[in-house]
Order: C-alpha cells, then sequence, then structure tokens
C-alpha cells in the first residue's frame, strides 16, 4: 500500500481524481495484521476504483455512472479490453 501511496503522490499532478483513494489506502494501513477483513474491502475498492477511471478514460462509450454498475470482476475485464485497444497509445505514457 505504501507504494502505490507513493505512485499516487508522484503522479496527483497527472490525475488529480486519485487523491481520494488516499482514505482507502491510510485505512487499509491502519487495519493491516488486526483487521485484514478491512484491508481486503479496501484493496477491492482500490482496484476498482482504479479500473472504473481507466474504463471512463479510454472508452468513449463509458462515463462514471455506467462504469458505477459493473462489479469488479466485469469493470476489471472491461478496463483490461480498453488498455488493449490503446496499447500503442499507452506505450508512451507509461507512469515510473
Amino acid at each position: 500500500m505504501y507504494a502505490v501511496k507513493a505512485l499516487i503522490e508522484k503522479n496527483l499532478d497527472r490525475y488529480p481524481d486519485f487523491a481520494y483513494l488516499y482514505l482507502n489506502i491510510d485505512k487499509a494501513i491502519r487495519n493491516h495484521g488486526e483487521h485484514n477483513d478491512v484491508v481486503i474491502d479496501c484493496s477491492k475498492s482500490l482496484i476498482e476504483a482504479v479500473c472504473k477511471n481507466i474504463l471512463v478514460t479510454l472508452s468513449a462509450a463509458e462515463d462514471h455512472v455506467s462504469a458505477d454498475k459493473y462489479k469488479l470482476k466485469r469493470v476489471f475485464e472491461k478496463a483490461i479490453d480498453e488498455i488493449s485497444n490503446h496499447q500503442e497509445e499507452l506505450d508512451t505514457l507509461v507512469v515510473s
């Protein structure tokens, strides 16, 4: 989680929509080792949020309202499809 938080902080100027994820990350860090069910739920929420953002950003057919209707498995699959469809374009924007 620390690495994810550092990556978000490093790229916050490019992706300001990810700032709200700090709440989930901090909650997961606080609960690590004591309440692992909370950590798992926070991690799931983090993955969902990133996938929905990818989907909304890359797909002309999706917006936040439509993306919010998908469960984790489906939004993950759709995000992977969109990444595949934009692979050449994304190769030039690799986040380090």
